[in-house]
Formats: structure tokens, sequence, C-alpha cells
């Protein structure tokens, strides 16, 4: 079980403006998921190592940045380590302990963004910290990137 974390929601883009995405819904909720279970799990590991000291937060927001719609999920969590960031989208690479993970989670999700809708996963991070994803999705109709 989970510590639960405080929530956040900053919309600067759904408020104002409801166009469209075509997307296919199920990529992009996966992907989601994947990002917010990380999120809480690593918000949990941090708790339990300070030993109740700590209070987990997670938030996002969404807005629309030259041509995209950006969703924004961050956690104040540990980061993500160096040795990882240039792998983090890598399948098969995880964090847990063996047998906790697959390591798929983040690679599916990177795939389906870029390939799948024309868009990008991306993240930011201060070790020790926080990190940010990023899913970024061109608005109006965009054409499937030929799988390489």
């Amino acid at each position: 079980m989970y510590a639960i974390p405080t929530l956040s929601r900053q919309n600067d883009y759904l408020s104002f403006d409801r166009r469209k995405l075509e997307i296919a819904p199920q990529d992009i909720s996966r992907a989601l998921l994947n990002i917010i279970t990380n999120a809480c799990y690593e918000a949990h590991r941090k708790k339990l190592a300070e030993r109740g000291t700590f209070s987990p937060l997670l938030s996002g927001s969404t807005r629309r940045v030259e041509g995209y719609v950006e969703i924004r999920i961050r956690d104040n969590g540990n980061g993500i380590s160096a040795a990882i960031r240039d792998r983090i989208f890598t399948p098969f690479v995880t964090t847990k302990p063996t047998g906790q993970s697959t390591g798929l989670g983040l690679s599916i999700g990177n795939d389906s963004m870029v390939h799948g809708h024309g868009g990008q996963l991306l993240f930011e991070t201060e070790e020790g910290k926080y990190p940010v994803f990023t899913v970024r999705l061109p608005e109006g109709p965009q054409k499937p990137q030929a799988q390489l």
C-alpha cells in the first residue's frame, strides 16, 4: 500500500480552450497511469526512508504551447538518477526491485506518444528532489509516424 500523496491540479489549457485532439485515449491513459503509478511508488519509498517526516505531493497541469497540448505530472520523490537518465525510455529499465516492475511502462508510453501520436514524452529532474514528466500532443490532425 502506498502513502496517499497530496494532489494538486492546474489547468492552463483545458479550462479555456476545448478543442479536440485526435488521440487514442487508451494510449494516453496508459502512459499517464504509468507515470502516476511510478510517482506514487517513489513518493511512498521516500516517505518510508524519511520515517514519516516527508509529505508526498503529486501535481498535474495542462497547457497549450506552440501547437501542442502539454500534460505535466510532477512529484516530490527522489527524481531520476543520473545513472539511468539516458536510458529511462529503454525497454526493461527500472528502478524498482526485481519482480516489482517489467520496466516497460515508460518505454511503451514514449513509443506511443512519438510513433502513434506524433508527440513527445519528456522529463526533467533534480536528483533527490523531483521529476516532471511532460506528455506533448500536437493539436489538429496528425499522421502517425512510421515505425523504425
